[in-house]
């Protein structure tokens, strides 16, 4: 994927980076080759004008980047708000991509969700998976963020890698107050994941009959 071959080896897997071979079976160069992994994801997301953090031993603990996502991990509206007094941008993101209002959103942290997007966060900001911050609502069945997110112009019917949409995550972990808010805002009872399940065909397959009547309602086929 980033330039690298598989070369056959008898007793271990390796991987080919210029002018260096690490054997995945020896601890400390699983070790190096994942920093090395990590150092490539950076470049990439650098590329795309990512500002990029890692939640590592090795990050600089006195950087604002990590410290904003360390007050929204626990709840600390005073110190989000103070480090966005100071600059630090709303829309950085982590390894996966996810950004402080994906987290915010799956803690239902409606204070510091709010915050984010008074500060500009993006509603829409997208993982390396594609998946929005209302996809992370819905995931977690986070109704009351949902709602948030929602208000504040979420793509309601936003499709991630998988073809998946905010009401199929939701469905898929029967959260029923959940698909009962994203049904209200416009979402597409009928859309499909790639191998075509909808979300009917997902809640049947759980047996979940109050969410069978409640997307059947909405006009699920």
């Amino acid at each position: 994927m980033f330039g690298s071959s598989w070369i056959p080896m008898a007793r271990a897997n390796c991987h080919d980076f210029p002018n260096r071979v690490w054997h995945l079976t020896h601890r400390c160069h699983q070790r190096e080759f994942l920093f090395k992994c990590l150092w490539l994801l950076t470049l990439i997301l650098s590329s795309l004008g990512c500002t990029v953090i890692h939640h590592s031993p090795e990050t600089v603990r006195g950087d604002l980047a990590y410290q904003l996502f360390v007050a929204i991990s626990e709840g600390d509206v005073e110190t989000a708000q103070t480090l966005l007094a100071e600059g630090v941008n709303p829309n950085i993101v982590d390894s996966s991509g996810a950004s402080p209002l994906h987290h915010a959103a799956a803690d239902n942290d409606l204070e510091i969700a709010r915050l984010l997007l008074s500060a500009g966060a993006k509603v829409d900001a997208l993982t390396l998976g594609k998946t929005t911050p209302l996809m992370w609502a819905a995931h977690f069945g986070r109704t009351e963020a949902a709602q948030l997110l929602l208000e504040n112009g979420a793509d309601v019917n936003w499709r991630g890698s998988h073809e998946e949409t905010p009401l199929i995550e939701a469905v898929l972990h029967e959260h029923y107050d959940t698909a009962q808010t994203l049904l209200a805002h416009g979402a597409d009872v009928n859309a499909a994941l790639v191998e075509g399940a909808t979300a009917l065909d997902i809640a049947v397959r759980s047996g979940d009959q109050n969410l069978i009547q409640l997307l059947r309602n909405a006009g699920a086929k």
